[in-house]
């Protein structure tokens, strides 16, 4: 069992290894919006805009012998066309027993929205399995707007909470790249 964890921690970390980790707290967001992509088919009304992923590998329980990683990916979404909304989008690898089953987001200052399942995979089992969630919080303009990094709790059915914090600079250029 001891030989199992590296090992899946190893398998979890390489299939992740394409995105890579960049603090774009230092990233002007001008550099942001050169890196957001229209992503456009013929079968669809609106376009979607997606800012670069935000790859963060998170120790869960540290010091404790049930310590394991989660890997997050985020990024923020929009979808043009006659309207324009915003989407925050998170994909969480992790190992366990059962799955989180992720369904909502805490704003700061209390404010919960729905989170919209996108998917949810069970990538591998042994004595426990791999999974990979991934959820939608629609957000709106005002929200994204402000002074500070944009921070919200993603809450999971079984009680657990994920803080997932955007920066400041990441989110002004994601903005600036769908108001064009």
């Amino acid at each position: 069992m001891r030989n199992l964890v590296p090992l899946l921690l190893a398998v979890t970390l390489t299939s992740c290894a394409t995105v890579p980790t960049v603090d774009y707290s230092t990233v002007p967001p001008e550099a942001v919006a050169e890196q957001v992509t229209v992503v456009d088919s013929k079968f669809d009304r609106r376009a979607r805009l997606e800012a670069p992923a935000i790859r963060e590998v998170v120790e869960v329980n540290p010091g404790s012998p049930f310590t394991h990683i989660d890997i997050r990916h985020t990024l923020l979404r929009a979808f043009k066309g006659d309207t324009l909304t915003h989407q925050a989008y998170v994909s969480i690898h992790y190992v366990g027993n059962r799955w989180r089953f992720y369904n909502s987001a805490s704003l700061v200052g209390g404010q919960a929205v729905p989170a919209v399942v996108i998917e949810r995979v069970v990538e591998s089992c042994s004595r426990s399995c791999s999974y990979r969630e991934t959820v939608g919080i629609e957000l709106t303009e005002e929200q994204l707007r402000g002074s500070g990094d944009l921070e919200f709790r993603l809450n999971s059915q079984n009680g657990r909470g994920e803080v997932v914090t955007i920066p400041r600079n990441y989110v002004n250029g994601y903005l600036l790249a769908v108001s064009l």
